[in-house]
């Protein structure tokens, strides 16, 4: 099996962008949801811009990722070869997800605006 490891200074820069962000946890909590709910469409688009900067890093980075480890072992990356970048992609799936509720939270506010 063939494994690749991203540079140090790389896995450092995601912790400390990550970390300002407060994406980390990969599990959505109802306390985060409900407190979007009563939030201003300024404090929305302001999230938003946020989490498509942690989002747009990451992507980055997995994509430097899945570009050394084909380099080097000649072949895509698999689930199976993520190992210690799984946690990333894990991240990377979050803020998609957030993007979704944000988004559908801003067309819910716009709507209300018009009415």
């Amino acid at each position: 099996m063939c494994q690749i490891f991203s540079n140090p200074s790389h896995q450092q820069q995601r912790t400390s962008s990550s970390s300002q962000l407060n994406v980390s946890s990969t599990q959505p909590s109802t306390t985060w949801t409900a407190t979007l709910n009563n939030a201003s469409r300024s404090e929305l688009v302001n999230l938003e811009r946020k989490v498509v900067k942690e989002r747009t890093h990451l992507r980055r980075s997995l994509k430097e990722f899945e570009h050394e480890f084909e380099q080097k072992c000649g072949r895509k990356v698999t689930k199976a070869d993520r190992g210690h970048m799984n946690v990333d992609y894990e991240k990377y799936k979050f803020c998609k997800a957030q993007l979704r509720l944000l988004e559908t939270l801003l067309n819910k506010s716009e709507e209300e605006m018009e009415c």
